[in-house]
């Protein structure tokens, strides 16, 4: 925060000087440690903002396209967006879609909404309230049971 010039401690290497620290964080992914305030031992660390690669290759897979109403901009060209605003713990498989940045930014900066069903459906409601449903193209034919 540039509150002091204490140096930082850099994992797995040291004491490294203030302003390096900051540099670094300036261009670095956050995450929350909990710590016990009689020990000082992490007792938690939070979810981060960015999903993994794991998580993006899987959405991919799931959700070729972008989840918007009639746009099929291919997902690996997508934000992965949270459908429910990001709250420390939200980065998972049931709260990210691919959205193309307009849409994203659209969802972001409007009052356009979007819900995740469970079944992978996508719900838009538009501002004037009316919903619409974008379903996922899946990737193979369900097995017949």
């Amino acid at each position: 925060l540039g509150l002091t010039q204490d140096p930082a401690i850099l994992g797995g290497y040291g004491p490294i000087p203030a302003p390096i620290a900051r540099e670094i964080a300036a261009g670095g992914v956050w995450k929350r440690i909990l710590t016990d305030p009689v020990t000082g031992a992490a007792e938690e660390i939070s979810n981060v903002y960015r999903p993994t690669a794991k998580q993006r290759e899987l959405i991919a897979a799931r959700y070729p396209t972008c989840m918007a109403i009639g746009c099929n901009q291919p997902a690996h060209r997508c934000d992965l967006d949270h459908c429910r605003r990001y709250n420390g713990e939200n980065t998972t498989l049931d709260n990210l879609r691919p959205k193309c940045r307009r849409h994203h930014r659209m969802k972001t900066h409007s009052n356009w909404k979007c819900e995740n069903q469970e079944d992978g459906t996508h719900t838009w409601t538009t501002p004037s309230g009316k919903t619409e449903d974008v379903h996922p193209t899946p990737i193979a034919e369900p097995a017949p049971f």
